[in-house]
């Protein structure tokens, strides 16, 4: 009776592994359709990015790969050379004197009210035509100035 008794409970334990079997390729085929669909969605990507004239738009997915790929190289390779530059230009970097903007901005200030002073003046100066005209007149109007005699 007790060879008995292990037969179902052996059924019983296969009959549980296959199901848990069963449980683990529902899994992976899940899983190897999102892997194949992410194949495809690259290969596509690929081809749009070694495409050098693309006539029509890419999938959506294609640009979302593509910007995928942008953030991870963005994290992986930029931002850690960005890091290292940080670390090597910090000793050199120094603190910004506000005194020294100050004065920096005083100094354009001044420069730039010189300017428009500069400019005032430069419109008020007749333009050389106008000089030439008005010589040309006081040397008309002006009476002959008779040469002595030697």
């Amino acid at each position: 009776l007790g060879e008995a008794a292990e037969v179902p409970q052996q059924e019983n334990d296969l009959i549980e592994q296959i199901k848990a079997r069963e449980e683990t390729i529902s899994v992976l085929n899940a899983e190897f359709e999102q892997f194949d669909k992410r194949l495809r969605i690259f290969e596509q990507s690929l081809q749009f990015l070694e495409s050098s004239s693309s006539v029509r738009a890419p999938d959506e997915g294609v640009l979302e790969t593509v910007e995928e790929v942008k953030g991870r190289v963005r994290r992986a390779v930029i931002a850690p050379a960005l890091a290292e530059m940080e670390k090597e230009l910090a000793p050199s970097l120094q603190e910004i004197d506000m005194t020294a903007i100050e004065g920096l901005e005083a100094t354009r200030d001044d420069l730039h009210r010189q300017a428009c002073e500069v400019e005032a003046s430069l419109a008020a100066i007749p333009t050389l035509e106008q000089r030439a005209q008005r010589r040309a007149f006081a040397l008309a109007v002006r009476p002959a100035v008779l040469k002595p005699e030697l």
